[in-house]
Formats: C-alpha cells, sequence, structure tokens
C-alpha cells in the first residue's frame, strides 16, 4: 500500500483510496441481447475484455480460459489498491441509521431536551438576581488584557534600552506566570461552573503561551541586533512568503508596537515572530459561510450534550446515590459504553468548530496566511505522531520555546533556524 501510494508519509498510515464513481452512460436502458453502439464501449485498457464480449451477440466459446494469471484476491494484502468508496458509502448509511435510533430513543425516554435548554438560554433573569457570578470570569477575561499591557510595556523598555537586560527578563516571567496564576486563583476561588472555569483557563494559557513567546522571540531579535548587526533579521525574513510590502524590512525594535502586539495576540497563534505571512485581501463571502457553519456545528454540539450525555449521567448520579457513592467496575463500564458514541462526536464537533472553524475565522478577518492548525492526525499510526499533528499551533510553540535557554547563536545559517524549519514539516 505504502509503495503504491508514494504521498503517504513516515508515521502515518497510507491514506485509503475512495475514486470517484465511474460517470454512468448516458443512453437508453437497452435489452441485454442488444448490441450496444460502437461509443458506449469501453476501451480502456485495463478493463477486462468479457465485458466487450458480454455485449456481443456472438456466443462465448466454451474452449475460451477463464483463467489466465495467478492473482491474489482483491481483500488480500497482496492485491493492489483498491477503491473502497462502496465500504464507505454502507459505513456511513449504517452509522447515520444507528446512530439516528439512537437519538430517536433518548428522545422517546427523556423528552425533548433541547427545548429547556432553549427556554435558559432566553431566561436571563439569573444574571440580574446574582451578577457577582458573572464578574469574576468577566474580570478574569480583563486581567489578561492588563498583563498583555504590562509585557508590551517590559518590552518597549527594553527595547529603548531604559530597562537592564537582567531585570527586564525577570519582570517579564513574573509577569507571564502571574496571568495564568491570577486566574487559576479565580477559578478557583469564585467560579463554581465548569464550563466557565474552562473558559477561563484556557484564555489565560493561550495567553500565558503567547506572553512567553513575545518576549523569547525579542530577545532573540535584540540579542542579533546587538552581536550580529540585524543581519539575523534578514535570515528570519528570508524564511517567511507572502508578507505585506510594510513588513518585509522591518527589523527589531521597530516591530515593538501596540498594534504589532495586539495583532499577534488576536492572531490565531502561539509563536510570535517579526512578520507574519498575509493573505492580500478579507474575503467577505468566506466569512459568513464559516459564521453560518458554526451556528449549526454549535447547534448540533449542544443538542447532543443535552439530549445525550446530560440524562445518562444525571442517571449515574442517582445510581451513586443509590449504592451511597459505592461504584463497580460494572456500573462505570455500563455508563462508559454509552456516552463513549456521543462523547466520540462532541470531540470531532469540538476539534472542527475550534480548529477549523473558529481560527479560520480569525485569519480570515486578519488576513493571516498560515492556516494549517492540524495535519492528517487521522491517519496517525502511533500516539507520538497523534501529538505532533492535531495540535500544530501547540507542537511549534514546544518546538521553540520548550527548550529555550536565551543563547543567540549570529550565524544566519545557525541550527535554531534550520531545526526549527524542519521540525515544521
Amino acid at each position: 500500500m505504502t509503495m503504491a501510494m508514494p504521498e503517504a508519509k513516515e508515521g502515518t498510515l497510507p491514506p485509503l483510496y475512495f475514486a470517484p464513481a465511474k460517470q454512468k452512460l448516458e443512453h437508453a436502458r437497452r435489452p441485454s441481447f442488444n448490441k450496444l453502439p460502437e461509443k458506449y464501449l469501453i476501451k480502456s485498457k485495463d478493463e477486462d475484455v468479457d465485458k466487450a464480449d458480454a455485449n456481443s451477440t456472438q456466443g462465448y466459446p466454451p474452449s475460451k480460459p477463464m483463467h489466465r494469471a495467478a492473482a491474489p484476491s482483491y481483500l488480500s494484502v497482496e492485491a493492489p489498491a483498491q477503491n473502497y468508496r462502496g465500504f464507505f458509502n454502507l459505513l456511513v448509511i449504517i452509522l447515520g441509521i444507528s446512530n439516528f435510533r439512537l437519538i430517536l430513543a433518548a428522545i422517546h425516554k427523556h423528552g425533548f431536551v433541547f427545548s429547556g435548554v432553549l427556554q435558559h438560554a432566553r431566561d436571563l433573569s439569573h444574571i440580574s438576581r446574582d451578577p457577582w457570578e458573572e464578574f469574576p470570569f468577566v474580570s478574569g477575561f480583563l486581567l489578561q488584557l492588563v498583563f498583555i499591557t504590562v509585557t508590551f510595556a517590559i518590552e518597549w523598555l527594553l527595547s529603548r534600552k531604559k530597562l537592564s537586560e537582567s531585570v527586564g527578563m525577570i519582570l517579564h516571567q513574573i509577569n507571564a506566570h502571574s496571568a495564568i496564576a491570577v486566574s487559576t486563583a479565580i477559578v478557583w476561588n469564585f467560579i463554581n461552573k465548569p464550563a466557565t472555569g474552562v473558559m477561563l483557563l484556557s484564555h489565560a494559557t493561550i495567553t500565558w503561551m503567547k506572553l512567553i513567546s513575545y518576549y523569547h522571540a525579542n530577545e532573540d531579535y535584540r540579542l542579533s541586533a546587538n552581536k550580529a548587526g540585524g543581519d539575523y533579521h534578514t535570515a528570519t525574513l528570508a524564511l517567511v512568503e507572502d508578507l505585506d510590502e510594510v513588513d518585509e524590512h522591518i527589523s527589531y525594535p521597530r516591530n515593538v508596537t501596540l498594534r504589532n502586539m495586539i495583532y499577534f495576540c488576536a492572531a490565531p497563534t502561539l509563536t510570535y515572530q517579526i512578520a507574519f505571512p498575509k493573505y492580500p485581501r478579507i474575503r467577505i463571502f468566506r466569512v459568513f459561510g464559516i459564521l453560518f457553519r458554526m451556528v449549526g456545528i454549535l447547534a448540533l454540539f449542544t443538542f447532543l450534550a443535552a439530549q445525550i450525555v446530560s440524562p445518562v449521567l444525571q442517571g449515574l448520579v442517582k445510581d451513586l446515590e443509590a449504592t451511597n457513592g459505592v461504584y463497580t467496575a460494572g456500573i462505570l463500564a455500563d455508563y462508559w459504553l454509552r456516552l463513549s458514541i456521543a462523547n466520540i462526536y462532541l470531540w470531532l464537533l469540538g476539534f472542527y468548530f475550534y480548529f477549523h472553524l473558529y481560527l479560520n475565522l480569525c485569519a480570515e478577518v486578519l488576513r493571516f496566511g498560515d492556516r494549517v492548525y492540524y495535519k492528517d492526525w487521522w491517519n496517525s499510526s502511533d500516539v507520538g505522531s497523534y501529538w505532533r499533528l492535531w495540535n500544530v499551533p501547540v507542537h511549534y510553540w514546544l518546538i521553540r520555546h520548550g527548550t529555550f535557554h536565551g543563547k543567540f547563536n549570529p550565524s544566519p545559517n545557525s541550527s535554531s533556524i534550520t531545526a526549527i524549519d524542519s521540525l515544521r514539516v
């Protein structure tokens, strides 16, 4: 399979081959004993010549050999690459019918739970009754802007040599780690809703990673400007394509601006660089198309969570209460099997919503060029390949900042550049 498919790479399984169905003959149906016109006969070398004989009115010679060469069965390992589209279509049909039956059974047992979710979403009185529950969440988001501003202020002072290198880097580290520490304290002490806490901590983690990348990269630019006369900027920009004209000759410290900082914090990336590849314009129709799909995916995600997952979890709580909190392997296995299919759907929908729709929406609005946020993780043959492929932004961040020691190699062909560039593939 791998030899038959040269596009297969090391560390991933060969991709399945799903060829499109052959085009149907555009002619009226004829009786089997009539000979088709010459223009409808298939003359491909790969087609079995017996098909042409079957369309003929002449008889098939009884002595004509049927077995002409040694060949394996189509589903054998030795067989050449086959087209499995028919099996794929059959599995999709079976999957759709079985899961539609699962949803109908959940509605019949628990009622249409989604109507209660919509009613709760329209009822905003709970916010006015206890506004303090919402205040820690909003304040946690606003505090992230404060940490971003402090990072920019420290870097601006370092770029103008109004702050020593050691003091500036210590302040950078304290500020970046405080961004996630303060949010963790807010969630631990003031937020009781798991979903709200996850949203705030996720945003704080992204901010923390961006701040670390920002001051690590600028430290590298700053050291290169002091030791190599700015040649490192030319080397790094030479690796980047599709730059705006204003970014083609940018160098440190001209990149240390509030606008540049805000763009990086809003861009769908975790690794800072002096300039990013960009699309020439914003495609409005694509923006609306992404928004339309986001609404549909979010509605389907909410429906599955409310209609299937929530009632099953409530049943688990009741069973644990009936046994005074004592659970057995049988109980956990039973509920794990009930939730397994729904959890897979929720994970896939969440992945598609965030990594494909949301990040592409941000990239389209900001004209951000590099939109490879994931690779073919579904073909991974080992756990290591899966973790490298399913979350590319985090993988890039770990490559660049996971082993950073603040040492600069001023050579334009330095190992730091070539290593990162090779690991991106």
